[in-house]
């Protein structure tokens, strides 16, 4: 019984089924900037790193917010550690296994994507690690996250082929960058009642709601512009498969370590273009 606990836990705490899409959409879409659609194994060595990093990033962020997961019902049935499933040296362990991982592929991909890599990896931590915590910081905690849950994965993608010049990156790179910013926003916004009795001072803590609503509109107008210019100035075919993929997974970027949300805040009219992300 112990034993199928064990590893029911451990299967809760890598969360595969909220990032495996995306991490499948930025990267191709990174490779194909790169690459304009030839492929070769790096492909697959690429997009198995950064799912390994994605989930560093998703299990690392459970076990540094266990203890606070436990005191919210939903939230402790989700977060293995903070029910009791996993302790929190096995769930750490298997995280940092998980991170290793990632990085010795990165490292059989060039100097570029291992350092890129590196950096991914880096910051998943930091964003949730408790004496730094960058997600309670204000202004850097959407930035790091726009880069971690897609950037990263865009230019890891990107990086792994022969880099095409420039202005042939920078726009797909701002799409998917904005709409990953304009996520972890809605998720602020969400959650602010819950974030502010907590003592959190993210960047919608600080701003307030009105200034953040003003602030992801222009993100989400940047988005645009960005996806724009990629589709029919550049001519990527990548985005819009990135655009067709992301519809079937529209709940797929959670919050991360925000304090309770309820339903009838899921249900907020700001909540439909968060779904997007």
């Amino acid at each position: 019984m112990q034993i199928r606990c064990t590893i029911n836990g451990s299967i809760r705490l890598t969360r595969f089924k909220e990032y495996l899409a995306f991490v499948i959409v930025t990267t191709f879409l990174g490779a194909t900037a790169a690459s304009n659609g030839s492929f070769g194994w790096k492909l697959i060595g690429v997009l198995f790193a950064n799912w390994l990093a994605v989930a560093f990033a998703f299990m690392i962020n459970d076990v540094e917010d266990a203890e606070d997961d436990a005191l919210t019902p939903h939230k402790c049935q989700r977060n293995p550690v903070a029910a009791g499933d996993l302790s929190p040296f096995t769930a750490r362990l298997m995280s940092f296994g998980v991170a290793v991982g990632s990085a010795l592929v990165y490292s059989t991909l060039g100097k570029t994507t291992f350092l890129l890599g590196m950096i991914t990896l880096l910051i998943s931590f930091l964003y949730s690690w408790k004496p730094v915590r960058l997600k309670n910081i204000a202004f850097v905690d959407f930035f790091v996250y726009g880069f971690m849950l897609s950037g990263l994965q865009f230019l890891t993608g990107y990086f792994t082929f022969d880099p095409a010049p420039f202005m042939h990156w920078i726009f797909p790179f701002l799409f998917v960058f904005c709409i990953s910013c304009y996520g972890e926003m809605f998720n602020e916004m969400r959650d602010l009642d819950g974030d502010l009795k907590a003592g959190l001072k993210h960047t919608a803590a600080v701003l307030g709601p009105r200034v953040t609503a003003r602030l992801m509109g222009a993100v989400m107008v940047l988005a645009v512009i960005s996806g724009i210019i990629t589709a029919f100035v550049i001519r990527l075919v990548g985005l819009l498969g990135l655009m067709a993929c992301s519809c079937p997974f529209a709940d797929l970027y959670p919050p991360c370590g925000h304090a309770n949300s309820s339903e009838q805040e899921w249900n907020r009219p700001t909540g439909v273009l968060s779904k997007a992300t």
